[in-house]
């Protein structure tokens, strides 16, 4: 931010009432990702709020905390790529990919996103694992040594796919910072995660699942 904006005024935090009452004075807002700056953001009389839509307040990587406020005129929200945690001293690492990937999305298109995607049973059963799914759920030993592989089989087909257990050893947040186009993809709600993208297109061009 220093190099990006060198003439740019930095203030260090100045306790939490301070810093909350700061932003709800501010003219131009962009909270960070965290609740905090989210409702201060909010509650303010800013003309615009540059919102990210990220983290916690992507509607794709986390669809029970829709902290989207659509009808509010003074947003403007910007859609960035499907990530998760990592240490600080990592940023980049996760910045650098995806520097240019990050873009302004209408609320009509973020409420598109919101809609539940189509799941196919067929796409996951066609690369469904016997002994990956074992070793990910080996509460279904018992299932697995009384009826083999096709015990697992049913079981996921009857059961495992609607409670959204993975066919297969799959690792979404190393696939997410391998491949931020497919990251970016998920986040505009093309696919409702990181495995259903893998399902219906990784897997076919060769992404790897760790």
């Amino acid at each position: 931010m220093r190099q990006r904006f060198p003439n740019a005024t930095f203030i260090s935090s100045r306790g939490v009432e301070r810093d909350f009452d700061f932003i709800r004075k501010s003219h131009y807002v962009v909270p960070a990702l965290s609740t905090f700056s989210w409702l201060a953001a909010w509650l303010s009389n800013a003309k615009k709020i540059f919102f990210p839509v990220a983290g916690i307040f992507s509607p794709m990587q986390h669809p029970s905390a829709m902290l989207l406020p659509f009808n509010d005129k003074r947003y403007e929200f910007f859609t960035f790529p499907i990530y998760f945690a990592r240490n600080i001293q990592e940023y980049r690492e996760y910045m650098d990919p995806i520097r240019n990937l990050w873009e302004y999305t209408d609320t009509d298109k973020l409420r598109e996103m919101c809609k539940s995607k189509e799941r196919s049973l067929d796409a996951a059963l066609s690369l469904f694992n016997a002994n990956d799914y074992l070793a990910l759920y080996p509460e279904f030993t018992d299932l697995y040594q009384k009826f083999g592989a096709t015990g697992l089989i049913n079981h996921f087909c009857e059961a495992g796919f609607w409670e959204g257990r993975k066919p297969f050893f799959f690792d979404e947040n190393s696939y997410s910072a391998r491949y931020p186009m497919a990251a970016l993809s998920v986040a505009q709600g093309h696919y409702r995660n990181m495995l259903d993208h893998y399902i219906n297109v990784g897997h076919k061009m060769g992404y790897k699942t760790t």
